[in-house]
């Protein structure tokens, strides 16, 4: 298990690693704009192709990110705990040309490519311009119980646009050539200077959460790769599930097997909310909301309290709506106690302060491995592509908590 330190410095590095695509873009890919002093890491951060050309050079632009924009901004801080930032860019920006095991680089080559596995369906490259007027597409195009598992590419993307545009409709799909434009410029002198904002004594899970946050509102409608087939995932979506990832892969004690999923879900939500039973009574409404909101603090504090229980930072949440969440954990020998332990506590807490109205039902998977994220990628005569994830059978196994 690794100490707080250390995860903070992976988790940074994790968030991270894919920042370099987001610069890039933003600059046209013209290196120009990238320092003499990161120009001459080529030969430790990128690989080489066959016919010896150094490829992936977004991991360049990624250094450049943390040597000239974001070790300005890091400097203006007091953090709780004393990060190794040069280790932290050198490893974030080697991801694609790892070091040995134990290395930051080597279990973010791990993260990124299970991340990526379970995401991506490889499609076309439209030219090597194609990065820069690639848009985001919607999933809605998948949804449609009529096409069973096919991936289907949406006519439709999402404008570039930050979630704090008040131009109407500025977050909703729209049609492509109608609105659909590339501001990657404007998004990253936005993103850059939002970054800049955060000053004075913070805590590193307070730091940590504000990039997280940032990162949604600029990064959400950033394709993740051009040459992927449906273009429908986001940059934001892939760094927090590289960093999710990584965190596990970093803390488990199981080399083979180094994964639990748990899901959880609140039980008794609209008891809860409308307990008076349709009687009306001044003030009712605020008396909703607060109650709602109560049930959305439920699944937050439930991660933080279980991380802290299990020993690791409260970053390993995959999903989490409408009273549902999943979260990721290390597989380590006393995963399950600490597990058991924690759900006792809570339960324990939650009969005395409500009576039984709210519960959290938990289930704890059986140790899972790299496969078990893999997407499954079919192609046949006139069937399009699939895609289909293992995840959802391992979700059906029983476990000790059942």
């Amino acid at each position: 298990m690794l100490d707080k330190k250390t995860q903070y410095e992976l988790a940074f590095a994790a968030l991270l690693h894919d920042i370099g695509k987001f610069k890039q873009r933003a600059f046209g890919g013209k290196e120009t704009e990238i320092s003499a002093e990161v120009k001459s890491m080529e030969g430790q951060f990128l690989p080489v192709t066959m016919d010896s050309r150094y490829s992936y050079r977004h991991a360049l632009w990624t250094y450049s990110f943390f040597l000239q924009d974001f070790f300005q901004i890091i400097r203006q801080l007091r953090l709780d705990l004393k990060l190794d930032w040069e280790t932290i860019a050198r490893e974030a920006a080697s991801h694609l040309k790892p070091g040995e095991k134990s290395s930051f680089s080597y279990i973010l080559a791990k993260a990124d490519r299970i991340s990526a596995a379970a995401d991506c369906i490889k499609g076309e490259d439209n030219g090597s311009k194609a990065y820069l007027s690639t848009p985001l597409r919607p999933i809605f195009s998948n949804i449609d119980p009529s096409t069973d598992h096919e991936i289907i590419k949406s006519n439709w993307a999402y404008k570039m646009t930050h979630t704090n545009d008040y131009e109407p409709y500025a977050t909703f799909p729209q049609e492509d050539g109608n609105s659909v434009c590339c501001n990657y410029k404007e998004l990253w002198d936005g993103f850059t200077s939002a970054l800049a904002k955060i000053k004075g004594q913070i805590s590193c899970q307070e730091l940590l959460r504000k990039i997280k946050d940032i990162m949604y509102c600029y990064c959400w409608c950033i394709p993740l790769a051009t040459n992927d087939y449906a273009n429908d995932i986001s940059l934001y979506d892939h760094s927090i599930t590289t960093m999710t990832f990584a965190i596990s892969l970093g803390c488990s004690t199981d080399e083979n097997r180094p994964f639990r999923l748990l899901s959880g879900d609140i039980s008794g939500i609209q008891s809860y909310i409308f307990q008076s039973k349709g009687e009306s009574f001044k003030g009712a409404s605020k008396t909703f909301r607060g109650r709602s909101f109560l049930i959305s603090l439920l699944a937050p504090v439930y991660q933080i309290g279980l991380c802290d229980s299990v020993g690791i930072i409260p970053f390993c949440d995959l999903i989490e709506a409408g009273g549902r969440f999943s979260l990721l954990l290390p597989n380590t020998e006393d995963i399950e106690k600490k597990v058991r332990d924690y759900q006792l506590k809570q339960e324990k807490f939650l009969l005395e302060k409500y009576l039984g109205t709210l519960c959290i039902v938990t289930d704890l998977t059986p140790p899972l491995d790299e496969d078990d994220f893999k997407a499954q990628t079919i192609k046949g005569p006139d069937k399009g592509v699939f895609r289909k994830s293992d995840t959802q059978d391992c979700l059906n196994t029983p476990s000790f908590l059942s």
